[in-house]
């Protein structure tokens, strides 16, 4: 987990400044023997994945498109039928239907982990991928196609983006009003 990962970076003299941590705009999902809760036991079996080949995988096989891992905008518009869970120890949601299991982050944990990053001086965040949660429905994509261009999204909807975004913003404003106030007194003086 993250807590454990930085603090041992950190007792290994690793300025934490320079400590980036991930973010996955994605989720992983598995088949289990029970009810597919955190720490159940995954079935193993054995698949062709393109273009990796033959893998042991415990991959649920309705996320299969996705290799098990679909992208934070595919399981919010898919997860009709899933049960959602707070996984409190983690700090992260998970998605639960008969024996399968989909672990990701939402909007409460990336959150938690922009909080985790200001009040820990962490460096920044790598995300993988950052388009996982973006949306183009509202205002249509442009661009592309048989063109050299990168296509463009009108109107983008990016929640991950805009949750850890904002409260990095909250920080900075809350830290410049801080540090500006304590100005003034020493100052005034």
């Amino acid at each position: 987990n993250w807590d454990s990962l930085a603090s041992w970076m950190i007792g290994e003299g690793i300025p934490s400044e320079k400590i980036n941590m991930g973010l996955a705009y994605y989720g992983r999902s598995v088949d289990t023997v029970d009810v597919g809760m955190p720490g159940s036991q995954t079935i193993k079996r054995q698949v062709t994945l393109d273009p990796d080949g033959p893998a042991s995988t415990a991959l649920d096989e309705d996320w299969a498109p996705y290799d098990g891992t679909p992208s934070y905008r595919i399981i919010e518009a898919n997860k009709a039928g899933w049960t959602e869970n707070w996984d409190d120890s983690a700090k992260v949601p998970y998605l639960n239907k008969g024996g399968k299991f989909l672990s990701y982050d939402n909007e409460r944990s990336v959150g938690l982990k922009a909080e985790y990053l200001v009040d820990h001086n962490l460096g920044g965040v790598i995300i993988w991928v950052a388009t996982g949660d973006l949306d183009c429905s509202q205002g249509g994509i442009t661009g592309g196609g048989d063109t050299n261009l990168l296509p463009i999204c009108g109107s983008p909807n990016n929640p991950l983006m805009q949750k850890f975004t904002d409260v990095l913003a909250t920080h900075v404003a809350s830290s410049s009003s801080s540090s500006s106030s304590s100005s003034s007194s020493s100052s005034g003086g």
